[in-house]
């Protein structure tokens, strides 16, 4: 086929398609132009009354929705929907309130925004208020509201506007901050108090509150805790939920709890670490919360060495001496012996036998050695001798005076 016959062929069907073209744009003006078309119909802007992005678990979330009529005809219906993440948010309440909330979904709708405050003419602009819980901590919370099938008082479509907030949700912490309740290093042998304090740094209501205290066993033992602890191992107490009594069963946000721990030092030791750390701590959402823990290095002194303490010492007591008997007297008799009859031999007097002089024991008062009181043997039989001869010579007396008569 040539040129001229393939032209004679595609002509027809080029005028065909440019009737073609030109009937549909016809059409197409002839038809309603929805304002959709018209640039900046409604302009929606959402924003977080925060001065920042990020909200911590428990903290309510306030938005204030602004949609602005940016066209030259007075909008009379204005539906509205407010999206979010539930499983990060609860929604609370809108201002003005919603007709419809769907929570499994996180879909919240108005049929008509403007049912409470009247037509919305150009230029003027109308706020919506909605408030939320952030329940879960996430990186990124989006948050987004739209317009759709808004008309205005000749009955066009109105261009519909859009806005999306992006939030950051981040969840509670509870700080931990030990200390050494002594100005000084401690001694061995002291008592030693450590105070923990735990403060619930998020939004949220804290209900559950493990912690766990670590010690060195050869420097410290363990003496008592308040609360007391639900398990002591060797260098180990163990809190299931501190929050007890004489505790608050639950720590509201901003508010702290003062634990008591006290030890008694074993030993001197140039340093050892005393930890306590919050591990599973939980908010009233069931969130875990972050883990905190503080540490207290203590250098532990000797104690003081222990000096005897002395004895009284007994003073001793001087000893009397004992008076010594005195000698007995020697009998010379009077009258002239008869003859034949031997004069009776005078008889020396009896010296007096020495007494021992009495020696005292140092610090006792009590005498070595106790004096002499001549009662012996030989002292009695001295005596006897005596007795005899005295008795003789009084018989020999008699005899001789009874002759001489």
């Amino acid at each position: 086929m040539g040129v001229r016959s393939r032209w004679n062929v595609l002509a027809p069907l080029g005028l065909l398609a440019g009737f073609a073209v030109i009937l549909v744009l016809l059409l197409v003006a002839k038809s309603p132009t929805p304002a959709a078309a018209q640039t900046n119909g409604l302009i929606l802007e959402k924003k977080l009354l925060k001065n920042s992005n990020i909200v911590q678990v428990g903290e309510t979330l306030t938005f204030a929705i602004t949609i602005t009529n940016n066209w030259n005809t007075t909008v009379i219906t204005l539906p509205m929907i407010d999206m979010y993440d539930q499983t990060v948010l609860r929604f609370v309440a809108a201002n003005p309130a919603q007709n419809t909330h769907i929570a499994a979904t996180g879909v919240i709708s108005w049929n008509n925004v403007l049912a409470s405050t009247g037509p919305l003419a150009p230029g003027q602009s109308v706020v919506i208020i909605t408030r939320f819980i952030a329940e879960h901590p996430s990186p990124r919370v989006v948050n987004r509201a739209e317009t759709h099938d808004a008309y205005d008082s000749q009955g066009n479509l109105v261009g519909n506007g859009s806005s999306n907030v992006d939030n950051e949700a981040v969840g509670g912490q509870t700080p931990l901050t030990k200390t050494l309740d002594l100005t000084v290093p401690p001694i061995a042998g002291q008592q030693i108090t450590f105070n923990l304090t735990i403060r619930n740094d998020g939004m949220a209501n804290i209900v559950a509150l493990p912690i766990n205290d670590r010690f060195d066993p050869a420097a410290l033992q363990f003496i008592y805790a308040v609360p007391a602890p639900d398990r002591v191992e060797a260098g180990l107490l163990v809190w299931t939920n501190a929050l007890r009594a004489p505790l608050v069963t639950v720590l509201p946000p901003q508010q702290t709890v003062l634990m008591t721990v006290v030890f008694t030092a074993l030993t001197d030791i140039s340093q050892t670490i005393n930890q306590a750390e919050v591990v599973g701590a939980r908010d009233t959402y069931g969130n875990d919360l972050a883990p905190a823990a503080d540490e207290v290095p203590i250098q532990i002194l000797p104690g003081p060495t222990a000096t005897p303490t002395p004895r009284p010492t007994r003073i001793p007591q001087p000893v009397e001496p004992t008076e010594a008997p005195a000698a007995l007297p020697t009998f010379t008799p009077t009258g002239t012996p008869a003859e034949g009859t031997p004069a009776a031999t005078e008889q020396p007097a009896a010296e007096a036998t020495p007494e021992a002089s009495p020696t005292a024991v140092a610090g006792g008062g009590i005498p070595i050695g106790l004096p002499d009181t001549g009662t012996n043997a030989t002292g009695r039989l001295w005596l006897f001798g005596l007795a005899v001869i005295l008795v003789g010579i009084a018989a020999l007396l008699l005899m001789v005076k009874g002759r001489k008569i």
